[in-house]
């Protein structure tokens, strides 16, 4: 969960905001029981995405089917520009 404070007011953006914003309820799970059809499409059988991994491929020229590129877009924006994390020590998906 990225939570950030503006104005003492607190704002949340969760799994749940995520998915409402993006409409990925169908391509993005939490439950790893559950296939991610993103996550096979683009990265086979992989449980979690490192993001060094994940901004290797986004940086590729047309890797991204049309159809799937807002989406992808979308998580490229968060980990990159509001979680801010290291892509080396943390997952994406």
């Amino acid at each position: 969960m990225f939570i950030i404070k503006i104005n003492g007011t607190e704002l949340c953006f969760s799994t749940k905001e995520f998915i409402a914003m993006t409409d990925l309820a169908s391509d993005f799970v939490s439950d790893p029981s559950i296939p991610n059809r993103l996550i096979e499409m683009y990265f086979g059988k992989m449980n979690n995405v490192p993001k060094l991994d994940f901004l290797n491929k986004f940086k590729e020229v047309n890797y991204f089917e049309p159809e799937d590129r807002f989406n992808i877009d979308v998580v490229y924006f968060i980990t990159t520009f509001l979680t801010g994390s290291k892509a080396s020590k943390t997952t994406v998906f």
